[in-house]
């Protein structure tokens, strides 16, 4: 879509609840994507660096997770974090042993570089999922994130991740 169509524009940012920050951060993330730096080995190099500032934000604002086991606490983590940065307004989960699957964002997302940033992306450059297993990482919570690319379903962008275990 061109950026020129403000009526659209606007009518989009007020339905996914979109504030001034947000469209700071994804208007930085839309110059890195049209200047062609942006892919998914930069997202896996930068999420593991964010997640140190915000790993202070998160402990200063006492955004820590909380539950008897590494699942328990990942997803207690997640809806926090979710919840915390305003990244959409509701975060559904399913389990499969081992493996909790995440599903956020999607129609609600107010980050998303296609549909907030209007960038054209091939694939997914979310960077949510990264950082939510770095930053859970550094709360000592034992997850890998299983692939990058989201499936969409229920109007949310789901992601699975290795939870606990070896």
């Amino acid at each position: 879509m061109p950026l020129d169509n403000i009526d659209e524009i606007r009518e989009n940012f007020d339905r996914r609840g979109i504030t001034p920050e947000h469209v700071l951060f994804i208007s930085v993330l839309r110059g890195l994507v049209k200047a062609g730096v942006l892919n998914q080995g930069i997202l896996k190099i930068s999420s593991s660096e964010a997640s140190k500032l915000l790993m202070v934000e998160l402990k200063a604002r006492n955004v820590i997770p909380e539950g008897a086991d590494d699942k328990d606490k990942f997803k207690n983590f997640v809806k926090k974090f979710v919840n915390h940065f305003e990244i959409c307004d509701n975060v559904e989960f399913s389990e499969e042993e081992n493996v909790i699957n995440v599903g956020f964002g999607g129609d609600s997302c107010r980050y998303c570089l296609k549909h907030v940033g209007y960038a054209e992306v091939l694939g997914s450059l979310c960077p949510f999922p990264m950082l939510l297993e770095q930053c859970a990482k550094n709360f000592g919570i034992n997850v890998t994130l299983l692939g990058s690319k989201p499936e969409k379903r229920n109007e949310l962008c789901w992601f699975s991740y290795k939870v606990g275990g070896d």
